[in-house]
């Protein structure tokens, strides 16, 4: 890996921990097919006489914004809350010197 500079030259910051494409591909159909599926149960007998592209437009207008600034955010913060590592308590003291 080439390493990197800030603006200043200085050593930028290594990389963020990324999410692997199937993970992300995973978490984005979990949240689009059950808001499509409650979007076209909701809306889908007002616009059913309307032609498929103006159903489509208002259906990933309503889909899009709301996956990306709403549902992702919000899965992503339960994740982090379900994937943090718990603290060993078996024995706190290990490897600060206080070894008995």
């Amino acid at each position: 890996m080439i390493p990197t500079q800030d603006a200043r030259g200085g050593a930028a910051d290594p990389p963020a921990a990324r999410t692997s494409v199937h993970r992300q591909v995973i978490k984005i159909w979990l949240a689009v097919y059950p808001l499509i599926t409650i979007f076209q149960f909701v809306i889908g007998p007002h616009i059913s006489s309307w032609p498929l592209p103006v159903k489509t437009l208002l259906l990933t207008v309503a889909t899009v914004p709301t996956v990306l600034y709403l549902v992702l955010p919000l899965a992503g913060q339960l994740a982090r809350r379900f994937t943090r590592r718990p603290l060993s308590l078996a024995r706190p003291w290990a490897g600060d010197g206080h070894e008995s």
